[in-house]
């Protein structure tokens, strides 16, 4: 009976430890330097605006990352996904939050309604996303291919 407290107690202190800690992600100096360079013009610009990621993987091992402007005063699904996330890229010194394109496609924003075990197909309510915004694509070692403004 004790170690099962203890075990429990463990599980319980990390459960809570890991949910509000941060992941940070690191991405390639090329990447990194093109977006803080794209932030610095963007903030001169606009200064109120925060800014969030959308990072997707293709098949041939090709990522590329969008950045988003979002008002955080605006309460939408998206919104509250980007407030929610531990996940957050770092860009000269700053977080930045980090969503992957596999939230869209596995997630619901409706977690209270998800069907039945086994009947779930076609009862989730789903979120897409059709980021519009500047992308750029990049291979892991930091080869940038291209760049687009939408």
């Amino acid at each position: 009976m004790r170690i099962t407290l203890i075990v429990a107690f463990i599980l319980f202190y990390f459960a809570g430890y890991t949910q509000d800690r941060k992941i940070t992600y690191i991405l390639p100096d090329s990447v990194e330097v093109h977006i803080n360079n794209l932030l610095l013009k963007s903030l001169k610009l606009n200064n109120n605006k925060e800014y969030y990621f959308l990072l997707k993987e293709d098949t041939s091992r090709i990522y590329n990352l969008t950045v988003i402007p979002f008002d955080i005063d605006n309460k939408t699904e998206v919104s509250n996904w980007v407030s929610a996330t531990n996940r957050y890229a770092l860009i000269n010194g700053r977080l930045y939050p980090l969503l992957f394109d596999y939230d869209f496609t596995f997630s619901t924003p409706d977690p209270n309604n998800v069907g039945s075990f086994g009947h779930r197909d076609g009862n989730v309510r789903k979120l897409h996303l059709i980021a519009h915004r500047y992308t750029i694509y990049f291979k892991t070692n930091g080869t940038i291919l291209k760049e687009e403004y939408w």
